[in-house]
This record gives structure tokens, C-alpha cells and sequence, in this order.
């Protein structure tokens, strides 16, 4: 079983409990997924944040490849995924919606954090015009768009597809 059709299985137990929150972490030797679940239901999850853990480190010419795909890939959330930093010396990337959502005094946007420890974490942030703070925020993604991202970030890490050829997979 993919680890993504794992969690997928893992959030779906959360059902059960009032409420219906939790970590899920899934592990198989280097690869891991932690999924911070705030709520679940039959046709959505509701989440705070998804990591991906492959175990190996990127090298830094990897790392703005790795973002090309995940921006071509992710179109299905509504939102265009663009890199908005590369930190060579750090080796990451930052990348998010362009433009943000933006309603009332509000601006929401996905943000994706890619570094060389072979980390992906993938978040909602908010900023407020009113108080001029940047906060966390969940988001929801029904059940088929939920397991359709898991898949991708697995396949990109583990499959070294990152629009060429590269000598090894990232991961």
C-alpha cells in the first residue's frame, strides 16, 4: 500500500472520535507523512498542515526543479503555486499562490516549503489587514483532492520525477 492511501485510511479512523482531530504520522523506512488533521467527515478533510519526509538529502540544483513540477501539478487546488524564494545558501524554497485569495480585509494563500533535508511541508496562511499578522489557517480539501495531493507529493519525492532526468531520484 502507497503510504498516501495509508493516511488516507488513518484520517479516515478520526471519524470515529469527538472531535474529529489529530496528528497522523506514517512511516515506511526513509519516507514519512505527518497530516495534522483539524476535523474529517464523510466527503472532506480539514487540515493545518501535511509534511513529507523522503530521508535523503537535495541537492540545491534539485530543489527550484522540484518546484516547477509541484506548480505544474498542483493546478487542481484552484490556486497557481508559484516559487516565490530560493535560498541556495540555506537550501530552500518558498513557494505560494499567486495571486493570493483575496476577500474583504483577508489574504489566504497556499504555502509550500521545500528544503534540502529532503522536507516537504505544505500549509494555508492568512494575513489580516486589520491587525497586519500572519497566522496559520486551515484549510479544506474534499476527500478525492486530499488523497490526489498526498499522491503527488509522494510520487514527485520517491519517483525523482522532476521534469528531467535526473542522475538519481530525490529520494
Amino acid at each position: 500500500m502507497l503510504l498516501s492511501r495509508e493516511v488516507v485510511a488513518r484520517v479516515e479512523s478520526l471519524r470515529e472520535r469527538d472531535p474529529a482531530r489529530g496528528s497522523i504520522v506514517v512511516s515506511r523506512g526513509t519516507h514519512s507523512f505527518r497530516v495534522d488533521v483539524e476535523d474529517v467527515d464523510r466527503l472532506a478533510v480539514v487540515l493545518s498542515k501535511i509534511s513529507f519526509t523522503c530521508g535523503r538529502r537535495l541537492a540545491a540544483p534539485e530543489l527550484p526543479l522540484v518546484s516547477t513540477v509541484i506548480g505544474s501539478r498542483l493546478g487542481y487546488l484552484l490556486e497557481p503555486i508559484e516559487l516565490v524564494e530560493y535560498d541556495e545558501a540555506r537550501g530552500s524554497i518558498s513557494m505560494r499562490s499567486r495571486p493570493p485569495h483575496v476577500e474583504g480585509g483577508f489574504r489566504r494563500w497556499y504555502d509550500v516549503r521545500i528544503d534540502s533535508s529532503g522536507e516537504i511541508e505544505f500549509s494555508r496562511r492568512c494575513w489580516t489587514d486589520a491587525t497586519r499578522v500572519r497566522s496559520p489557517e486551515p484549510f479544506t480539501l474534499t476527500r478525492e483532492v486530499f488523497l490526489r495531493l498526498l499522491g503527488d507529493l509522494e510520487s514527485l519525492i520517491t519517483s525523482g520525477d522532476t521534469g528531467r532526468q535526473l542522475e538519481s531520484p530525490p529520494c
